[in-house]
């Protein structure tokens, strides 16, 4: 048993903190136990009063645990497994690994600079801990288990994730305890505790726990606030969610990330004190009071163009999970889930008709999606993948995220250039040029590449172009400001030639007594009288 402990320096966590030594910071631990044959083992931390996160007070975490890849490289020494489980556990292994990079490059940037604040933080990681720093978790003040019965646990849990056994027990169930009379876990692994406690290392993630009342999208779209009465007329208050989870979409759109495997059973909307929010999207501000937040989690079948391929993916491209950046694929396939739930709510109607109208401007786009979401949700348009040429028919993702906005009456400003409320979220595309950047003056948004702020109108345009400079031999001219050859001086005129004024010519002067005087008002016209035609 542990015991009980002041805050000590190492309970001040960060983004870069190794969660292997948080051990002497628990005051108690309530694991998960898993009805699937997950990979990975759940436990939820109360910490100890007084730690911090980022210096501000943080009593719970919730640890993603899963066994290191590692591990294996001498796996048959110690268990009985064949080449295409070690092979197929190590895969599984990477891919949590690929997950906790997307957490910890894309995620928390997201979060931390005021991009998008539509996910689960990011909290830390832990890599390669051992056996032993695992058991000191679980000896807290708080226990119900003594040492022993937590190695124990440990150890009966390890073979549980190695082998895929159901029902896996929480890790705060004792070996001895009336509910596992009778049951065998990985018995067939032949791991010795020994073995286990020598060889077996973990990995983890560390993130934050949602608020109690949180709920997944599926379980909000079963309150009875969603239809408008018995009616098939969808309530705004959902189209407000939709548009928290889009902005998300968008967000990871620009950073080149795909989700993969974005459904509403994987984004959680959590209570929110109820208050104006501000969002700056493409260049235009979104202004909507909302009381709930959503945030979305469950990257380990995403892609990022940046971290390279996810290794998992290369068993799920057949169902539209793909080591490749497709802008419009997370948002297509949320609100497929969205049509897909509602129908089975409602059955048929104008509710469904108008889920394909944002999505698609085009009939023939309309009618794809449609028999693509009437056979699942996995993005299958006649047993295939949907191809790019599929997804060039459908809106993308900042579009069909201001259809939302419209239909949850959520106020928008196109081309906003004015300062920015407070706390305002500000995702433009300009600050996604090859890393998340920073917005340093949030007030005013960069303009794009290429373009510069006009100081008049504070919009942004191309730059006024610069004058070349005209080639060698030619002048510009001031009135056309084209280039042209200079104008030739005059060439003397031979002796006794000068220059006519009107034709710049050179000619023979005109004599003097032959000069005509031009005729002015003291000179009277002749009056010509019409000539008299002779008979």
């Amino acid at each position: 048993m542990g015991n009980k402990i002041s805050t000590p320096p190492e309970c001040e966590f960060n983004g870069s903190s190794n969660y292997c030594a948080v051990g002497p910071c628990i005051f108690d631990i309530h694991g998960h136990a898993s009805n699937s044959t997950s990979p990975t083992d759940i436990w939820l931390l109360h910490l100890a009063k007084g730690t911090t996160y980022n210096s501000t007070p943080n009593s719970r975490v919730f640890l993603k645990i899963w066994i290191s890849s590692d591990s294996f490289k001498n796996a048959k020494k110690i268990m009985t497994l064949d080449d295409d489980t070690i092979e197929d556990i190590i895969i599984t292994s990477l891919a949590l690994d690929y997950e906790t990079k997307i957490y910890r490059d894309i995620i928390k940037p997201l979060i931390d600079q005021n991009i998008c604040p539509h996910f689960i933080k990011f909290m830390g990681v832990g890599r390669d801990c051992s056996f032993d720093s695992m058991v000191d978790m679980l000896n807290t003040s708080n226990s119900s288990l003594g040492e022993i019965d937590n190695r124990k646990a440990l150890y009966r849990n390890v073979k549980c994730l190695i082998s895929g056994c159901d029902n896996r027990p929480s890790i705060n169930v004792s070996d001895d305890d009336p509910q596992l009379k009778g049951k065998e876990f990985g018995q067939d692994l032949s791991l010795s505790m020994d073995d286990a406690s020598t060889h077996i290392k973990f990995n983890m993630i560390a993130n934050e726990l949602i608020k109690p009342g949180t709920v997944t999208l599926n379980t909000y779209m079963n309150s009875e606030y969603v239809f408008l009465g018995n009616s098939d007329t969808i309530n705004s208050k959902l189209f407000t969610v939709l548009f928290q989870s889009i902005a998300a979409c968008y967000a990871m759109s620009l950073s080149k990330m795909v989700h993969n495997d974005l459904h509403i059973g994987n984004i959680y909307v959590e209570p929110f004190d109820k208050k104006d929010v501000h969002y700056l999207y493409n260049n235009e501000l979104f202004t909507y009071e909302t009381d709930v937040i959503v945030k979305l989690f469950d990257f380990d079948r995403s892609f990022v163009t940046s971290l390279g391929n996810n290794p998992l993916l290369t068993w799920y491209c057949d169902y539209s999970q793909c080591n490749k950046y497709i802008e419009n694929l997370d948002v297509i396939k949320l609100m497929g889930g969205v049509y897909i739930k509602s129908n089975q709510m409602k059955g048929p109607g104008k509710h469904l008709d108008l889920i394909l109208d944002i999505c698609s401007s085009t009939t023939k786009g309309k009618n794809i999606l449609k028999k693509t979401w009437d056979f699942s949700n996995h993005l299958l348009y006649n047993g295939s993948i949907l191809l790019p040429k599929h997804y060039k028919m459908f809106n993308n993702t900042f579009d069909i995220m201001k259809r939302c906005s419209e239909l949850a009456d959520i106020q928008n400003i196109p081309d906003f250039v004015d300062e920015s409320p407070p706390g305002t979220f500000i995702c433009n595309p300009s600050m996604f040029v090859g890393e998340i950047r920073s917005h340093k003056n949030k007030s005013q948004t960069p303009c794009k590449p290429g373009k510069v702020r006009d100081p008049d109108t504070k919009r942004c345009r191309s730059p006024k172009k610069s004058q070349t400079p005209c080639k060698p031999g030619k002048v510009r001219d001031p009135d056309t400001k084209r280039c042209r050859s200079p104008k030739k001086s005059p060439t003397p005129c031979k002796p006794g030639k000068v220059r006519d004024p009107d034709t710049k010519r050179c000619r023979s002067p005109t004599p003097v007594n032959k000069q005509v005087p031009k005729r002015s008002v003291d000179i009277p016209k002749r009056n010509l009288r019409p000539r008299v035609k002779k008979k």
